[in-house]
């Protein structure tokens, strides 16, 4: 005979209140599923609670990190730290008058990096500083927003990296899923937190989520599907080497299983050595028909391989993009959005024949007294303003020039100096060094150092024919005149309506 005490009673009462609650959780759960943004929220508070935190970098991307923890942990303490103090003196005075916050910023940023159990990181600062890496030898986790995001919305995530083309590719990605009727958003290296969004996202939501080689080198999941267009050198500045560089952007792809994709530039021979071992499944792409790719160009038109049957998707005169490379920056998504998104051959024709190029990329922004002008101010390396010279056959003045990186700038000189090039404009600091290797190989060219997007405007309107092009497409990172390529893109785009 069991006898009922109190104690037990109360203990009945408790389990009987726990099944309802179960049952009364699992009907809300079926009928009214909780949004992805509540989920994620639980999921990062999961992650984050009774956790000393350190948020390393408070530019747009720490901003954004600090707010959607201090909604979610009002209480709980942080550390906030930053080389730089930022401009926004509005979010500065507001963590400064947080009771819960520890605000270092100056010189002394990375004091705190080893008395934290973890550190959200911006891509910008350098995971090979020395106290980065003692903490992390001292057992200290490091993560991002875009691990923390790649971590949840692994499944719906499409993510491009490649040292040139992924702001293109990805937006191309993006465009093709939304016309065929698909839900999709572009993030990532654009320039959007991640966790800004969280609103507008669901489960069937493509995420195209351009990448760079500093946001995978954080990563501990990969992306459902990755794409890699291509490799060259870059970034050195902040790698300590090449080597480096290439493992930062394979890394990205390190941790696919047999139930992932990775879409690869088969004719890139690093791009390809860095991918042959994965347990994903291998998709290779390339301009021309090299061996095992699924996608390619072949006699002007753009084919899809899929079950031993070839598609021809659309001709790439069709494509309203310029140059060769940008026909490379449509190839994924025609596999991705016939096989993944099941859309027809003519729906993806119809969405590739529309497509809007990325502002500053290879684009025409207008005509000035029979000059054209076109705005490149995305690229940052020389390889980049090669193929822009390759899509465009009558430019006669080029500004070029920015951010030393210690690039290789021999074959750009050698692609001027072989082109109808009659100026060149040169910007600091990179543009002087640019100069003199075009000058050594062609004295003819007139070299005239400039210092601003107004005086560019105005020496080219002086020194080109009517009739032909102006290329701003400058090889380099746009730090120092300017504080990111859209900065410069602006600052050409207000240059040439003053002039108009």
């Amino acid at each position: 005979m069991i006898v009922w005490t109190h104690s037990s009673t109360i203990w009945m009462h408790y389990l009987l209140h726990l099944t309802i609650r179960i049952l009364f959780q699992t009907i809300i759960e079926r009928f009214f599923p909780m949004h992805c943004r509540d989920q994620f929220l639980q999921f990062l508070k999961n992650k984050m609670e009774e956790k000393r935190i350190l948020i390393l970098g408070f530019a747009r991307e720490g901003q954004s990190t600090y707010t959607i923890l201090r909604s979610l942990l009002p209480t709980q303490e942080f550390i906030i730290a930053d080389h730089h103090v930022p401009s926004d003196q509005l979010i500065v005075n507001s963590v400064k008058n947080d009771p819960y916050v520890t605000v270092i910023f100056g010189e002394e940023y990375l004091q705190a990096v080893d008395h934290v159990d973890l550190v959200i990181k911006t891509p910008g600062i350098s995971p090979w500083l020395s106290e980065v890496r003692t903490a992390q030898e001292h057992g200290v986790v490091f993560t991002s927003q875009t691990d923390l995001f790649f971590q949840f919305f692994k499944d719906q995530i499409i993510a491009v990296t490649g040292t040139k083309g992924k702001s293109t590719c990805s937006s191309i990605i993006d465009q093709v899923l939304r016309s065929v009727g698909k839900k999709a958003i572009l993030l990532g290296n654009i320039g959007t937190p991640c966790f800004d969004v969280l609103g507008v996202i669901d489960r069937d939501t493509w995420i195209v989520y351009e990448t760079s080689s500093h946001q995978a080198f954080s990563l501990s999941v990969s992306p459902h599907v990755g794409v890699w267009l291509n490799f060259y050198q870059e970034h050195l500045d902040y790698y300590p080497s090449l080597e480096e560089y290439r493992a930062a952007k394979a890394h990205l792809f390190s941790s696919q299983t047999a139930d992932d994709y990775c879409l690869f530039n088969r004719a890139d021979s690093a791009v390809a050595m860095s991918v042959e071992h994965t347990p994903a499944h291998r998709i290779p792409f390339s301009f021309g028909k090299h061996e095992e790719s699924v996608v390619f160009v072949r006699e002007g038109w753009i084919i899809l391989s899929v079950n031993g049957k070839e598609e021809r998707i659309i001709q790439t005169k069709d494509i309203p993009l310029l140059g060769k490379h940008n026909v490379l920056n449509c190839l994924p998504s025609v596999w991705i959005t016939y096989v993944l998104a099941h859309a027809s051959v003519e729906e993806i024709r119809d969405a590739l024949s529309r497509i809007v190029p990325v502002a500053g990329r290879l684009e025409y922004v207008g005509s000035i007294r029979g000059v054209s002008f076109y705005d490149d101010a995305l690229a940052t390396i020389p390889q980049a303003t090669i193929a822009a010279l390759d899509a465009i056959d009558d430019v006669e003045t080029l500004i070029v020039g920015g951010f030393d990186r210690g690039q290789d700038f021999t074959q750009l000189a050698k692609r001027i100096a072989t082109s109808p090039i009659r100026t060149l404009l040169t910007l600091p600091t990179t543009g002087e060094k640019i100069g003199f290797l075009v000058k050594s190989l062609k004295d003819s060219i007139t070299i005239i150092p400039i210092d601003s997007m107004d005086e560019a405007v105005t020496k080219a309107l002086a020194y080109t024919s009517s009739g032909k092009s102006v290329l701003l497409s400058a090889a380099s990172p746009s730090f120092g005149l300017f504080t990111d390529y859209r900065d410069r893109s602006l600052k050409y785009s207000q240059a040439l309506s003053s002039h108009a």
